[in-house]
């Protein structure tokens, strides 16, 4: 549904068209995709979206939806890809029923990944339709994890290079996945890229207040590339070394694959399904732990969120991560510690001996921490700064209607 006292589109122009193929929950990039046109259509921006049925879109607010196929064989998704739209990409399809159209009612394309196939597609869509082209990395394509010699990465890097060459402008979700990509494709992005966050919602404080406290640690979303096994560890050694304390771990819509470390005897856990209510799930726990990648460059999505409704906080994360130089200020409900079960469990033993006073009195400085993270300053900041790029949006002229 739109949100409340969002401009409607139907058929007259758009001032973005948003190429996303993940809309909506449950993933993070589809979560985050939504909740940017929420919040610029709630500041009266005319809005359109471009994604897969699959997705959870709906056609509502002119929203177009592109069926896409599920493979079972993920080797023969990057076989097609490469064979039809070239490049080993999953959700070819989509690129292709996209890359199609001939008429898109708006004055600027802006493809958001991941995946990869949402660029192509509006890299695509852009060219037919001859509109400015716009591409947001919420994640480093290729990933990092793709070292030198692995043979995706070779494969999608010129695809890449070729999207940050022709785009008109280029968002990143942090300066490190900016520098990181710059660096990688060699190209100087300049003023032609943007840093725009992702938005964490002000949950009313109604929600937290009055919900049992769970003497639990809730990690909440996908395990896909990040180490669990150093958390559960530590939980472990703070179990065994405070045993009325002990703690034991709820994991909200992640798959057990992930999980290779137990101690079913020393830590119990809980699989729940995946809820949209990720303020109740974290404000019911005792601890909300985000668990970042080995690499320096992300901003979980789950970091803000975290820091907005978890009672109290443990980051698990390098020391030079994004987290920490946005979110390491000396609060004490807010702890961070590196791959490494002893410093988690000292974490875990610092954060438990935070009185609820404390936690409540630390709430307000935390939720500053997420000014420039609110819907109202990255809508505004990402709109100002295309106004500025686009005169055409500023003015309010339209594109000649498609024939």
């Amino acid at each position: 549904m739109m949100p409340k006292g969002a401009t409607r589109i139907s058929d007259q122009s758009a001032d973005l068209t948003v190429v996303s193929y993940l809309y909506g929950p449950p993933s993070a990039e589809g979560i985050c995709a939504k909740r940017l046109v929420d919040a610029l259509r709630l500041q009266g921006t005319a809005v359109q979206v471009w994604s897969a049925a699959s997705a959870g879109a709906r056609e509502d607010g002119g929203d177009r939806l592109f069926p896409s196929c599920t493979w079972t064989y993920r080797k023969w998704h990057y076989l097609l890809g490469q064979l039809l739209v070239g490049a080993p990409v999953q959700n070819w399809d989509f690129v292709r029923r996209v890359g199609r159209e001939t008429c898109a009612s708006a004055r600027v394309i802006y493809g958001r990944a991941m995946p990869l196939a949402s660029l192509m597609a509006a890299a695509n869509l852009a060219q037919q339709t001859s509109l400015p082209l716009g591409i947001h990395f919420s994640d480093p394509i290729p990933a990092p994890w793709h070292g030198f010699r692995h043979c995706l990465r070779w494969a999608i890097l010129p695809v890449v290079r070729r999207l940050l060459r022709h785009a008109q402008f280029v968002t990143f979700t942090t300066e490190e996945t900016r520098q990181y990509m710059s660096d990688l494709c060699e190209c100087s992005l300049g003023p032609k890229s943007l840093v725009v966050h992702n938005i964490v919602p002000g949950w009313g404080r109604a929600r937290e207040q009055g919900c049992a406290r769970e003497r639990s640690v809730v990690y909440i979303g996908s395990l896909a590339w990040r180490n669990p096994n150093p958390l559960v560890e530590g939980m472990a050694r703070f179990n065994q070394r405070h045993p009325k304390d002990a703690l034991s771990l709820s994991l909200v819509g992640t798959s057990r694959e992930w999980l290779s470390v137990t101690f079913p005897d020393v830590v119990p856990v809980r699989y729940h399904q995946f809820t949209e209510d990720v303020a109740g799930s974290y404000s019911r726990s005792s601890v909300a732990a985000v668990i970042d990648y080995d690499f320096p460059l992300y901003l979980p999505t789950k970091a803000g969120e975290a820091i907005q409704a978890g009672r109290r906080v443990l980051f698990i994360t390098s020391p030079r991560s994004p987290s920490r130089r946005y979110f390491e200020r000396g609060l004490q409900s807010v702890q961070f510690a590196r791959q490494d079960p002893e410093e988690i469990e000292a974490g875990l033993r610092r954060l438990v001996e935070v009185s609820e006073e404390v936690v409540e009195g630390e709430m307000n400085a935390r939720h500053e921490l997420l000014y420039s993270f609110r819907p109202q300053a990255v809508a505004g900041s990402l709109w100002a700064w295309l106004c500025d790029r686009f005169p055409v949006l500023r003015a309010g002229a339209r594109w000649p209607q498609c024939q």
